[in-house]
């Protein structure tokens, strides 16, 4: 699981990454 800054703009516009997950929600 990555909490990179790069990951969270992702998940926002790709389907949610396990990481972008835990951030995000």
């Amino acid at each position: 699981n990555k909490a990179d800054p790069v990951s969270v703009r992702l998940g926002a516009k790709n389907p949610p990454c396990e990481g972008a997950v835990e951030i995000k929600s």
